[in-house]
């Protein structure tokens, strides 16, 4: 059996600018009551 290291990391404001435009996409929030970040500024604030 093959496994690797996977090392976790708390998300941080400073990710947000690369995180911002996989978020953005609807499909994520059709079950939820939350809605996609309208700006990365929006995001860095979440």
């Amino acid at each position: 059996m093959d496994s690797f290291d996977l090392e976790l990391e708390p998300l941080n404001s400073d990710q947000a600018q690369s995180m911002f435009q996989g978020l953005s996409d609807p499909a994520l929030y059709t079950y939820t009551d939350d809605n996609s970040p309208a700006s990365i500024d929006a995001l860095r604030q979440t």
